[in-house]
């Protein structure tokens, strides 16, 4: 959600964000730039169900090739717990010696106390699935995103909301939260 100032506003209009949601100060989601003409690439996907995220977060984990990043506040049951993604994420691992599989997530609490299949694979291949907390200080609300490749993207703004955009291609969106996701993996 972008609160904004309309001079802030106007200034993302003006470089080609385009503002989707309600009408007013209050925008739903920032999109980026048309970029036919700037880059190439996937075209935009709208996630707006459980199911969508469910089944581009399976597609991506099928294309990734080298590495898979996730970025959650609690590596959502709903969205990364199910046998499809879990296996695509262990081929992915046993595909090549120089495979990387991170995880950052916030909270823990419920991967421990219900048991998440991520965490589990994560015991079995443990060279090549890495998981860490965020430190319990950080209370900055981030968004929640999963990076493949360095530019397949699945991206949430706001992780109380089933909301969201994904690429299978688009390094140049992937590559700042990619920045974002090794700023905090310590």
């Amino acid at each position: 959600v972008f609160g904004g100032d309309s001079a802030v506003l106007n200034t993302l209009v003006r470089l080609g964000f385009a503002a989707e949601g309600s009408p007013g100060p209050i925008l739903s989601l920032l999109l980026p730039p048309d970029r036919s003409s700037l880059a190439t690439g996937s075209e935009l996907v709208r996630l707006e169900h459980m199911e969508d995220f469910r089944r581009f977060s399976v597609t991506l984990a099928k294309q990734a090739t080298r590495s898979l990043m996730i970025f959650s506040d609690d590596l959502e049951a709903w969205l990364y717990d199910n046998d499809e993604f879990v296996s695509a994420v262990l081929e992915l691992a046993q595909r090549s010696r120089n495979s990387s599989i991170r995880l950052i997530v916030r909270d823990t609490r419920m991967l421990l106390e219900r048991g998440h299949r991520l965490l589990r694979a994560s015991h079995r291949a443990s060279d090549k699935i890495q998981l860490h907390k965020l430190p319990s200080n950080l209370t900055e609300k981030l968004p929640n995103f999963m990076v493949v490749d360095d530019n397949g993207l699945l991206f949430r703004p706001d992780s109380q909301v089933v909301q969201g955009i994904g690429y299978t291609d688009y390094r140049a969106r992937a590559k700042p939260l990619i920045e974002q996701f090794n700023q905090y993996w310590v």
